[in-house]
């Protein structure tokens, strides 16, 4: 069996709810309008393949063009359609142009970080001084809090920025006021009211209509740099002064695009497939990063969110919360390495307490799913705040339901909160702050914060339980593109899908089923992973890898039933091996064929 067009596949056994798998889930087949799929082979002259997946990604024939090919000139917007934007823009360049030092405040996260180091260059390229922050998550808190303004106001600090928050922090922003300093809030976050400060750039914000609310907060601050640009031609400015390069900070964008789990669709697929070709000559910092951690050329966007990404994260979350900033700003290569060897550190330390606490967590998720909860609320006073939010992704993935993780105790009990698809977990938290049952909350569809007091904690889990419904929890599954045999997975098949990239949330890699597939060779790898060898009756081969599953119950269904036929769930990808190429199935999920 090679590829299948028809809406209506041929293996219904497999598909519906009811079989055996290893995850729990059923396999559904991605749907997709059928004569949307005619019509992208015929107007856009696609191949059965390439139309059957832009047709279940929602792409008609007049976007194909885009999706393949995404371009800045074409997808950029005009900055000035964004509230505030130009209020900005015209206080950014009044510093400029008369030498003000300038405070930014940023995340510390991913895009924080990178939002951060995207502002920094460029002041720095234009000769202004900056001084920035990256808030301690336990000793300073989230976002701007006063004594950090009052720490930048000390360093002679006239305008603040802040990036990635600052969105809800109505206490911070007043005081800035109080103090007479202009601050200009870049942000990205979900928001219900407008807080009163000098300007709030931010396409969430709820009196905006635009359609930029997919994007990061880096993505944002680089389209205020686009204004910012724009104004300093139209004034001339150009004419006595290099003009930098903007897209000399596309690789940051993409890099915050893919860790803040943005949609990789319309602008965020250009900056992510530019940011990527940018990233074919790393800066410094991260090409000390690379070296440090043993990887020789980033390619894809997996790269940036399960390699690069988490190590930038890593000194946010257990270490110093500006090692990963310090490092995309330096050009220095000692002290490149020495920043890079630091977040090796962090992030093999965040592994372990990751470890621990997922192992925890996971009982106590599965007592609650047991008792019919559908908003998961997990707490354990002792767990590290830096790693909560991985911990709540890794639970909401094993049982398909909207988690919040906290640790701390009394007054200041912090959560992450991650979330399914259909369940808006920055509009719950919020929503909750209001009630009075959080103390702060919000966040994006898909992830949020809070902060609750613990004699809350169990209001709170009544009540974001109340905010789902049975229906949106039951029957997980996961969608499958294509159903082939081990002989139809071939690299010119494999190809053809990658001219799809970069995949990410929005745009998903295109998940198969290996159907009818005889488990030749098991081999163990590292100890932690499996390798094995599948066949079929056409004398077909294909190699596939299990991550992170020797002890796992994929693990076990791999191994119970070798030699045996089996149908397994994953994505194919390109093992190249001494300049040969060869089709792998990355596998995620495994049930018996039937007799």
């Amino acid at each position: 069996m090679n590829t299948m067009v028809a809406t209506k596949p041929e293996v219904p056994e497999i598909i519906c709810a009811g079989k055996k798998t290893a995850s729990g889930r059923s396999w559904q087949y991605r749907l997709f309008d059928h004569a949307a799929c005619v019509a992208l082979r015929e107007e856009a002259g696609l191949d059965d393949t390439l139309a059957q997946l832009l047709a279940m990604r929602h792409v008609n024939p007049t976007e194909v063009g885009d999706f393949l090919n995404p371009t800045l000139k074409k997808l950029l917007p005009d900055p000035s359609h964004l509230h505030d934007m130009d209020r900005a823009v015209k206080r950014l360049i009044q510093a400029i142009k008369s030498q003000e030092t300038i405070g930014i405040i940023g995340d510390y996260d991913v895009d924080g970080a990178c939002s951060t180091a995207i502002l920094v260059h460029y002041l720095k390229h234009m000769h202004v001084a900056c001084h920035f922050i990256i808030p301690d998550r336990i000793l300073d808190g989230y976002g701007p809090q006063p004594h950090l303004i009052e720490r930048l106001q000390h360093k002679g600090c006239s305008l603040i920025i802040t990036l990635d928050c600052g969105s809800t922090a109505t206490a911070a922003l007043a005081f800035a006021q109080k103090q007479r300093l202009d601050l200009i809030v870049i942000d990205h976050h979900s928001m219900q009211e407008i807080p009163d400060t000098f300007a709030l750039v931010n396409p969430n914000r709820p009196d905006q209509t635009s359609n930029l609310t997919n994007l990061c907060a880096a993505g944002v601050v680089f389209i205020y740099l686009v204004g910012v640009n724009r104004a300093l031609r139209q004034q001339g400015y150009w004419n006595q002064a290099p003009e930098g390069d903007l897209r000399d900070y596309l690789d940051l964008v993409a890099l915050a695009t893919v860790c803040d789990v943005m949609p990789l669709t319309g602008l965020n697929r250009a900056f992510v497939k530019w940011g990527l070709d940018k990233l074919r000559h790393p800066r410094p910092g991260i090409q000390t990063l690379m070296a440090v951690i043993g990887i020789k050329e980033i390619t894809n966007a997996y790269h940036l969110g399960f390699v690069i990404g988490p190590h930038i994260n890593a000194g946010g979350r257990v270490g110093s919360p500006d090692i990963g900033t310090k490092l995309l700003l330096s050009d220095h290569k000692d002290e490149g390495r020495l920043l890079a060897e630091k977040l090796k550190d962090c992030n093999n330390e965040r592994r372990d307490l990751e470890k621990k606490a997922i192992s925890h967590a996971s009982h106590l998720a599965k007592d609650l799913v047991s008792q019919n909860v559908r908003f998961l609320v997990i707490h354990q006073s002792d767990w590290h705040p830096g790693i909560i939010g991985i911990v709540a992704g890794r639970i909401k993935d094993m049982f398909h339901r909207p988690v919040a993780i906290l640790c701390g105790s009394g007054d200041s009990v912090k959560g992450s909160v991650r979330s399914i698809p259909g369940i808006h977990a920055g509009n719950i938290m919020q929503n909750l702050v209001n009630s009075g049952t959080l103390i702060q909350g919000g966040g994006h569809a898909m992830a949020a914060g809070l902060t609750v007091h613990e004699e809350n904690i169990h209001a709170l889990q009544s009540r974001a339980n109340m905010a789902v419904s049975i229906n949106a929890v039951s029957h997980p599954h996961t969608d499958v593109d294509m159903i082939l045999s081990p002989s139809g997975a071939t690299v010119h098949l494999i190809k053809n899908f990658n001219t799809l990239a970069p995949y990410g949330n929005g745009n998903p890699t295109p998940t198969c089923i290996i159907t009818h597939a005889i488990i030749e060779h098991i081999r163990d790898i590292k100890g932690e992973h499996i390798g094995l060898t599948l066949s079929d009756a056409a004398g077909g081969r294909l190699d596939g890898i299990a991550f992170r599953t020797s002890q796992s119950i994929l693990g076990d269904m791999i191994h119970m039933n070798k030699g045996k036929p089996c149908h397994f769930l994953g994505t194919l990808s390109l093992n190249a091996w001494n300049g040969n190429e060869r089709p792998q199935l990355i596998i995620s999920d495994v049930c018996e064929a039937n007799p």
